[in-house]
């Protein structure tokens, strides 16, 4: 069925590229509360046109499916009808797909106006760690109409909003004031009706709002007391470099750069991705690869800073979403461990598990760890890996002598119950 290109086609070639542009624009003049405004309404209308034509899919789909059952057809017929079933379920893939890539667009309002690490925070459930629940289709929707109401109002007062529903990171509330401040979350309900649900609402709202103002909260995720604590050092990027290699790659074909020891990416346009590899000589090195073309197709890139913020240049952004631009991050790990030695602790790196990095101090029988996602914030947010080592280390150093501060030095480093305890026999010293 050819559609699926042309759909395809007119996504990138068109709708992406004006998207961008908004999107940089805005970027440079945050204060352009109508460019916000036409943009978020860009971006609601591709969405709602993507469900309109998922609904339509579905009913033929249910047409096919039906005709299917009734049986009695000739082989040939059959055939047929099996391949468009799988057809059009292949483009209904597809165009979820592109609201995907829309709700993207949206993320990057958010990431934008706000601290990276708040968004974080408005992609989970309140009771616990899981992701919250997102918004289903938002055609059709109750309330749609009086949230986008708020919006343009605020935006025409000059105070930057967001409508949550465009976003996949922004799961609390359904508008959000992105005016000076911490960002204000608002539920807004069509009518005056009080039941459990909205109480609800209303309560987890609160309790988020309290924790992002005092940085801290008590029974807060399922944990007895939860701490934010600040970085000790500004956050090290490699975005600009990132970019400029993008660059290359886009002239050359095939492009590798490394952005810091232990750190590598390698760009490809139909290349043999082999050859750029072969420059890395990591032979005999313990190493990481991580596609982040396999973050963006499966979906796995929220709730960090989207691809479409990464990304500069609106040709290398189209041409990395439908794959014509693979991209691939190497983390020399045994590096990375040379780092951590030289501070005093002994990290090793495990796979498939909450947390990524798992360090031991020298001397100490206190083991810790830093998660997959602040891990992934250096692939595929072009965070310095060596800058999250150190930060990280220095973090705990703060922690530990705090904790000495308030209680003997005995409790610090005998406690033998932790989450973390099933590493232990990971380390040698």
């Amino acid at each position: 069925m050819k559609f699926k290109t042309e759909l395809s086609r007119k996504l990138h070639d068109s709708v992406v590229f004006d998207l961008k542009k908004d999107l940089v624009k805005l970027e440079g003049n945050l204060k352009n509360t109508d460019l916000l405004l036409s943009f978020q309404f860009k971006i609601i209308r591709n969405i709602i046109r993507s469900e309109r034509m998922i609904k339509g899919l579905k009913s033929f789909l249910g047409e096919l499916k039906a005709t299917k059952r009734k049986g009695g057809l000739k082989k040939e017929q059959s055939k047929l009808i099996k391949e468009n079933i799988k057809s059009v379920e292949q483009v209904i893939d597809d165009v979820k797909f592109k609201i995907y890539i829309f709700k993207m667009f949206g993320d990057s309002v958010a990431f934008l106006y706000l601290d990276k690490f708040d968004i974080k925070h408005f992609f989970y459930n309140v009771v616990d760690y899981s992701p919250k629940e997102s918004a289903g289709y938002m055609g059709g929707k109750d309330g749609l109409k009086e949230e986008w109401e708020l919006v343009k109002k605020a935006c025409k007062a000059g105070v930057p909003t967001l409508l949550n529903d465009i976003t996949m990171s922004m799961r609390h509330g359904d508008v959000c004031l992105l005016g000076e401040g911490a960002p204000v979350l608002v539920e807004v309900k069509s009518s005056q009706n009080k039941n459990d649900r909205v109480e609800r609402q209303k309560n987890n709202l609160n309790r988020l709002a309290e924790f992002l103002a005092e940085d801290k909260a008590e029974d807060f995720r399922g944990m007895p007391l939860v701490l934010r604590k600040e970085l000790c050092f500004s956050e090290v990027t490699y975005k600009k470099e990132f970019n400029e290699h993008l660059n290359v790659c886009r002239k050359k074909g095939i492009s590798w750069v490394r952005l810091e020891d232990g750190f590598y990416v390698v760009s490809n346009r139909g290349c043999d991705l082999e050859i750029a590899l072969s420059q890395l000589d990591l032979r005999g090195r313990k190493i990481a690869p991580i596609f982040l073309n396999e973050y963006k197709n499966n979906q796995l890139w929220v709730p960090l800073t989207p691809f479409v913020n990464l990304i500069n240049d609106a040709r290398d952004l189209c041409d990395f979403i439908n794959g014509e631009l693979t991209i691939l991050c190497v983390l020399d790990l045994d590096c990375f461990k040379q780092i951590a030695l030289n501070e005093g602790f002994e990290l090793v790196f495990v796979d498939g598990e909450d947390y990524s990095m798992i360090f031991k101090e020298f001397g100490s029988s206190l083991i810790w760890g830093v998660s997959w996602q602040m891990m992934l914030r250096t692939p595929l947010e072009m965070v310095s890996m060596s800058w999250l080592i150190k930060d990280s280390i220095d973090r705990f150093k703060r922690l530990q002598k705090q904790h000495a501060e308030m209680q003997p030095a005995t409790d610090v480093n005998t406690s033998e119950t932790s989450l973390f305890e099933k590493y232990r026999p990971l380390f040698t010293k």
